[in-house]
């Protein structure tokens, strides 16, 4: 599968979802997000590929974020 092509399954996919603005870097965030929630920050760090932990630090979306699907 091309990059081409999964970013249009992608696209097709978040659009029946409802969520036609969403991206492949959102999911990144979420995950992030998830796993710091979880205690999981050093993992988070790892799977970001970061060297520096505040680079990391910046991808957590505010717990206070409200995220909404149409």
């Amino acid at each position: 599968l091309s990059a081409e092509a999964a970013w249009k399954r992608f696209k097709i996919a978040a659009a029946k979802a409802g969520a036609p603005d969403v991206t492949f870097h959102d999911l990144r965030r979420k995950r992030l997000t998830d796993l710091q929630v979880a205690g999981e920050r050093e993992l988070a760090q790892r799977l970001a590929g970061h060297a520096d932990p505040r680079t990391t630090q910046g991808y957590y979306a505010a717990p206070e974020t409200p995220v909404r699907l149409k």
